[in-house]
């Protein structure tokens, strides 16, 4: 025999379905609030670096970003107290954006990976070109740097048919810090060249340096 439903149970079910209409309500509602929150945190630093293309960052205030983003600067202090928590959220954003790209190529060879990276970097170029006019210098800054590098060498070491000597192990430091974004950004500010470009001019003189490399190794 069953027992006669108590309040706030279902005869059915066992459950209320008010308090199950209740609690998606709020699941949704929170979910929706969560997006929003995430929509206005990227459109300030997609702000941020629309402004650092124009000016240095110390003259970039919290009162610009609002107006250009249509937020209240209330909303800009809500997520960031001052200009150094703001400029390292922009840093952890960029490189998070190019550390994803990186990661879906690392199958290819090494001239290939190298002209890659500056597609990535013509890809995310107002990003880029923005973290590198702010104060920041983390050490993921550096170390992401450092894992290009290394992700490069490894490959181009894998190719060649060598005992690597130290002179060799500079040789394809060198090669592998082509391929960053220093480089790149100023390829495009003095030359003027498209980072997509000079893709195809890197890939073809990493290809031309490990066959140097190759046949004329250096002395130990």
């Amino acid at each position: 025999m069953s027992l006669p439903a108590t309040d706030g149970e279902s005869e059915e079910k066992g459950v209320n379905p008010e308090g199950v209409g209740v609690r998606l309500a709020r699941g949704y509602d929170n979910t929706e609030r969560s997006a929003r929150s995430e929509r206005s945190r990227i459109r300030i630093l997609e702000t941020l670096a629309e402004l650092l293309q124009d000016k240095p960052a110390v003259e970039v205030t919290f009162d610009q970003i609002a107006a250009r983003a249509g937020l209240s600067v209330r909303t800009v202090f809500r997520f960031y107290k001052d200009k150094d928590s703001l400029f390292r959220s922009f840093e952890e954003e960029v490189l998070r954006r190019l550390r994803d790209e990186r990661s879906l190529v690392m199958e290819m060879a090494a001239p290939e990976f190298a002209a890659e990276q500056y597609r990535i970097f013509e890809r995310n170029a107002r990003w880029v070109e923005a973290l590198r006019r702010t104060p920041i210098r983390s050490a993921d800054r550096a170390q992401f740097r450092r894992e290009g590098i290394e992700i490069l060498s490894a490959k181009i070491r894998a190719s060649l048919p060598l005992t690597m000597s130290e002179a060799n192990e500079r040789q394809i430091g060198f090669i592998a810090m082509l391929a960053g974004d220093a480089l790149w950004s100023d390829l495009r500010r003095y030359i003027g060249r498209d980072g997509g470009e000079m893709a195809d001019v890197l890939r073809m003189n990493v290809a031309h340096l490990m066959g140097v490399l190759e046949h004329t190794p250096f002395p130990t």
